[in-house]
């Protein structure tokens, strides 16, 4: 609303074991107004309950909730709550390389596409680390070996792939409206063109690897966090 109320608390329910320790909310994502949350009722790898359920926040209240199938892991919501983005749920060396997006904008989800971003045919290094919504229409993703890409989320074509700063990707962000793609290495951050991946500035950050990143909502600044120091920079003005 545009006025501020009374604090409510946003408590997903489902039919997941509720004495289990791994039956809680994990946070997953929020890039906008819709929060995805999953839960799963054991362990990682051993989960037979997968539940997903995306909050409005602007409203304070679950809009929607469904059941997954465990072999896969929803890990990113597009800013408008219509798509979600996952890889395979699996527990071998190589069990994250597949990426899998879903229609959201009905009731229930809709299986879109699935297939494997990475290439590089070693063991385990094209599992997906991360992953980012640029936009309703762009999935961006970073593999265990460091490399950066971006791929239409409705066909699986590759758009771009960007070799990564010194050091490798560490944390990546994407800006508010899905135009800029930050990504962190050993000691600067590149921001990228979503659609193209040319490197649109390169800013020298004083944190060594850092392991998370965030634009601020009106995407003028940009802030990067180790396990003990933040850094921010004005990105307009190009400085820290």
């Amino acid at each position: 609303e545009a006025r501020p109320g009374p604090r409510r608390s946003l408590s997903s329910t489902t039919r997941a074991n509720p004495g289990s320790f791994f039956a809680r909310p994990d946070l997953v994502e929020a890039p906008g107004r819709f929060a995805l949350v999953v839960i799963r009722d054991e362990e990682p790898g051993k989960a037979k309950n997968l539940y997903v359920e995306r909050f409005d926040l602007a409203r304070g209240r679950s809009q929607s909730a469904a059941e997954f199938d465990v072999a896969s892991l929803p890990r990113a919501s597009s800013p408008d709550g219509q798509r979600l983005a996952g890889h395979a749920n699996g527990r071998g060396a190589s069990s994250r390389a597949r990426l899998d997006v879903w229609d959201w904008s009905g009731r229930e989800p809709a299986h879109v596409i699935s297939f494997e971003p990475g290439e590089s045919g070693r063991r385990g290094a094209d599992n997906l680390e991360s992953i980012r919504f640029a936009g309703r229409d762009t999935v961006v993703v970073r593999t265990r070996s460091g490399a950066v890409s971006a791929w239409e989320a409705t066909t699986g074509r590759g758009l771009w792939e960007a070799n990564p700063p010194r050091g490798g990707a560490q944390a990546r962000a994407i800006s508010p409206g899905g135009a800029v793609a930050a990504v962190a290495g050993a000691d600067e951050v590149w921001l990228l063109d979503a659609k193209t991946g040319r490197v649109r500035a390169t800013l020298p950050s004083s944190i060594a690897s850092p392991t998370a990143m965030s634009f601020s909502q009106n995407g003028q600044n940009l802030v990067a966090a180790s396990a003990d120091r933040l850094q921010a920079w004005d990105l307009e003005a190009r400085v820290a």
